[in-house]
Formats: structure tokens, sequence, C-alpha cells
């Protein structure tokens, strides 16, 4: 029960998404006051007549206030979140309760991102589309929005299966950056399933990790494949889906805590423990001190790449400190089970950090 849609001031829809049950929904609401016999109404008119008051009410609160509200829940539990972009307004909503309204935050800023992408920096009206594409240097998130778009393109079967809603943007450049898996050890000649088992063997307990180089947008992880016909090193299946729905749960927590400044988090969630770090380092590897992270007002946008390149803005605002230097940012993200003691997760997670981008370091590599 999702819709996606962009108005006009003048309460115009210029763009409008909807799943099959939000059109059914809306195809019998309005076709219920039609007269027997009659055709049911075009569906590009009812979602018109549904959105108009919304879109108006919040134009008029603009022209009065100043401002508008962003975000509301009908009385069946509809969330609508809404967010105006110069003439343009950005709604989503969800019936269905799979997403809240930071989901739907996020879902609006990529949207506005990909129509960047898509047509340039655009201004849309009922009667005028401008376009200013000047040639610059495509950023991480530039990158990571024309590869969407290819894969919707050309979907090969693995991203059919795959690649779920919440994959987009979630890790804000894990999702479909640079990935790697790591080298099986030189000595052991099973099978690939079980050769890749290698960083379990070293570190004991450690479930899953994600590992993120933001000055460079690649990202270092063990595969975790949620369908039955491959395999991965969490196995396949219910499995790796319970794994994964657990790194995204930690991934939602921490920018939470991101958002408030905090560059460290630990916590413990029923028989696993979680780990984040962000921090900072030069070019030759030194680490520089932490220093503070900008707290973020609650109505900014989502931390991401494609909803805004928060990384980005991160990497600028610290190198003010560190005139003359390379600055680098990283993040690594590690599932633990709960019984290992703490000082030994901790440890893992230096060795960890250390030992994957020691070869990105070396010259000869």
């Amino acid at each position: 029960m999702k819709c996606l849609l962009i108005a006009s001031e003048s309460a115009e829809v210029l763009f409008h998404w909807t799943d099959s049950e939000f059109q059914q929904n809306i195809q019998e609401q309005y076709g219920a006051s039609q007269e027997e016999g009659q055709a049911l109404p075009a569906f590009e008119d009812s979602i018109s007549t549904l959105f108009a008051p919304i879109i108006i009410s919040c134009s008029t609160m603009v022209d009065r206030l100043g401002d508008s509200y962003t975000s509301f829940i009908t009385e069946n539990n509809h969330i609508y979140v809404l967010h105006q972009f110069d003439e343009c307004l950005y709604i989503a909503v969800n019936g269905d309760g799979e997403e809240g309204e930071d989901d739907l935050k996020r879902k609006i800023y990529v949207m506005k991102k990909m129509m960047e992408v898509l047509f340039g920096m655009v201004t849309l009206s009922s009667n005028l589309l401008r376009k200013d594409r000047s040639a610059s240097t495509l950023s991480t998130s530039d990158l990571l929005a024309l590869i969407i778009i290819a894969q919707n393109m050309y979907p090969s079967n693995v991203d059919l299966e795959d690649t779920g809603p919440e994959d987009i943007d979630s890790t804000s450049g894990s999702g479909h950056e640079s990935f790697y898996t790591p080298e099986p050890s030189p000595t052991d000649n099973n099978s690939s399933s079980s050769a890749d088992l290698t960083y379990l063997e070293e570190f004991p307990g450690l479930i899953h990790f994600i590992c993120v180089d933001r000055s460079t947008g690649q990202m270092i992880a063990p595969s975790l494949s949620i369908t039955e016909r491959t395999t991965s090193e969490l196995g396949k299946g219910p499995v790796a889906q319970f794994i994964k729905s657990k790194v995204w749960s930690l991934v939602g927590t921490t920018r939470h805590f991101l958002r408030k400044g905090h560059s460290t988090v630990t916590l413990r969630d029923g028989d696993f423990y979680f780990c984040y770090f962000l921090w900072f380092e030069n070019e030759t590897g030194y680490k520089l001190e932490a220093g503070e992270i900008p707290i973020l007002p609650d109505e900014s946008a989502p931390i991401g790449m494609l909803a805004w390149d928060y990384y980005r803005k991160l990497l600028r605002y610290y190198s003010k400190n560190h005139q003359g230097e390379v600055v680098k940012c990283y993040e690594l993200l590690t599932v633990h089970l709960g019984v290992i003691p703490t000082e030994i997760i901790l440890q893992h997670c230096r060795q960890l950090a250390s030992k994957l981008w020691e070869p990105s370091r070396n010259p000869l590599l």
C-alpha cells in the first residue's frame, strides 16, 4: 500500500507511482460513488482528487505562515510524509505498515536525487522544464545513482531475486558500490563456500561485518545471499535473511546516533552484540584525532549518499582542521555473538579494520 507523488504549487500532479494495492484502493474508493452504468473515472483524475486538498493546504500554510507540516497519520493509519523542494511538493505514503516516517523521508530524498540525475537540475511545473547540467566531476552518489538506473534497465536474475527496497541507499554505498569477499586461505582445498569462511575462523564469534571507505565509496563485506539458489558464508535462505535484517537494523540505529554526533556505538540485542565506529585517517593511514561530529537537526535529510551526500560534507567539515592533508573517512559495523567477551570483540574490531584496508595502502598491490 505505497504511493510516491510529485505535485506543483497549483495542485497539478507531475509524477505519481503507486503499487497495485494503493491503486485498487483508490479505484474502489472513487468507483463506489459512481452511478450504475457509468465508467470508472481515470486513475489520474482520482489520484489528483485525493491529493488536491493536501497539496493546497500545504501551499496555503507556506504562503501564510512560512512553514508547513511535514508528516501526518490518518485514521486508517496511513502515513503521509511531505517535503517541499522549490515549487515542487513531494509526497510519500505508506498504508501497510512496512515503512515508517524515516523510510518515507529517505524515499523522497532519493527520488529527488534520481530526478536530478535523469533530468539535470530541474524545475518542474505544468508548463516549464528547465535544464542546467554543467559538466562537473561525478561524485560517488552520482555513480551509485547511475548504477541503479542501469540495473533497473537491464536487471539480472540475481538483481531480481536478491535486491529489496531496503537495499537502496540504506548503507549509502554498501548496497550497490564496490563489493569484496575475503580471499580464501591458500591451504583450504574445500569448496568455495567453505573457503569463504576464513574470516570466521580468524575471528571466532564474528557473524558479519561491513567496512566502508567513505572517501572512495568502496565497501568490504562478506557476501550475504538470501536465496535458496545461492550459498554465502552464512548459509542461505532464512538464516542469511535473519542476519540481513539484523544488519539493516544496526545501520538504522547507528545513523540515529550519528545524527546526534556519536561516532562510536556498542549495544547488545538479545544474542548479538553490535559495534559501530567512524574514524578519520590521513593518507599514510595514521588515525586522526576524532574531534566533534556535527549534530544534525531533525528536519535535515537522512544520512546517506543518494538522499544527501552526508559523508562528502562530513569530510569537508573535518578537513578544515587538517589543511594540507588528505583526510579519509572509514566506517566499520560488526555483528558478534553476545557470549563473546566485550574486550575480545573490541580487539576483533581493531584487527579487522587494520587487516581489511592494509592492501589498499601498499603501492605494490
